[in-house]
């Protein structure tokens, strides 16, 4: 799972500065592939799981909101990286949310 893979990155971000800083550049087109491959799961599936998923955002979201609050020196730079992309990403899901919700109706 991608947001398991993200999740492990930001919590180690200490160690991982370069990768995260790179994913943090791809933040937007990553949540859009999770995005979207969820739609396309749920119109197979029929919602299978949709705890499990909103689990793993959650749990994301919380490590990112970890890291933010971090006094770490080393990662400055993701940090910035993630405020500039951060706010995309949560438009991206709520409208993906609401997609979702309207297709299931």
């Amino acid at each position: 799972k991608l947001t398991k893979v993200l999740k492990n990155y930001v919590e180690n971000a200490e160690k991982l500065t370069e990768q995260l800083l790179m994913a943090m550049k791809a933040l937007e087109y990553i949540f859009k592939f999770i995005v979207r491959s969820r739609v396309l799961f749920n119109q197979l599936y029929e919602n299978k799981g949709e705890a499990d998923f909103m689990e793993s955002l959650r749990n994301l979201f919380t490590s990112f909101n970890d890291m933010m609050n971090s006094n770490s020196e080393n990662t400055g730079m993701v940090k910035v990286g993630l405020l500039s992309h951060e706010s995309n990403c949560v438009l991206l899901l709520k409208l993906s949310a609401r997609k979702c919700l309207i297709w299931h109706e």
